[in-house]
Parts: C-alpha cells; structure tokens; sequence
C-alpha cells in the first residue's frame, strides 16, 4: 500500500516492536487528529484464540498484545469503535465470541478511565 501512502504494520512487526512501541507509533500518526474512531478486525489474533473468522491469519497476534495496545492507544479522542469479522458458525467452541466481548469491555474501560 506504499502507492497510497497508507502505513501499516504486520503482526510480525508488532511482534517485534512490542506493544509500547506499536502504540508510540500509532500515536504519532493520529497526533494531529481530534477525534479517533478505532475498528478491530477480529482476525488480527492468531487462529488459536479466535478460529471463528472469516479469513483466519497464522500467525496473527495474541489477546495480551492487542489489549496492551488497546489500553496504551485509546484516550478521550476515541469517539467510538467496532469490532469486525467475528463469525460464529466458524467456531463452535465460542472463544471468538468471548474474545470480542473482552476487547469490547476493556477498550469502554481504557476509553472511560481517561475521561475527566
């Protein structure tokens, strides 16, 4: 996506930055906005915590990493979120389910702790 100026980091990367780091850069890159809208592609995390995707990602990161990042990266500019991709038939188990619902709780907890 370097033809549209479009940054990203693989989960690799993320993996090996680490999630202060991963959060500092997207930090900066959102520094001049006033408002921030964050969207969670629930295939972001590894099949073995969330098989019940539409495209499954190996290697995708894991729970720990992307709620460090969640909790380092909202602040009282998150205007709102989504959480994309979860599908249930896909996972009999419901661990997706489950895993979507706590990144939806604790991302309202990170957003809420920051308000005045």
């Amino acid at each position: 996506m370097l033809e549209n100026n479009i940054s990203f980091l693989t989960s690799h990367e993320v993996k090996l930055i680490g999630a202060r780091e991963t959060a500092r850069r997207l930090l900066s890159k959102l520094s001049e906005c006033e408002k921030v809208y964050v969207s969670f592609d629930i295939d972001v995390f590894d099949p073995a915590y969330a098989p019940g995707v539409q495209t499954p990602e190996p290697e995708g990161l894991d729970p720990s990493t992307v709620l460090d990042i969640v909790n380092l990266l909202v602040d009282k500019r998150t205007v709102g979120f989504d959480v994309v991709e979860v599908s249930p038939p896909f996972d009999p188990s419901g661990i997706t389910s489950v895993l979507a619902a706590r990144l939806i709780m604790e991302t309202v907890a990170a957003v809420r702790a920051k308000l005045p």
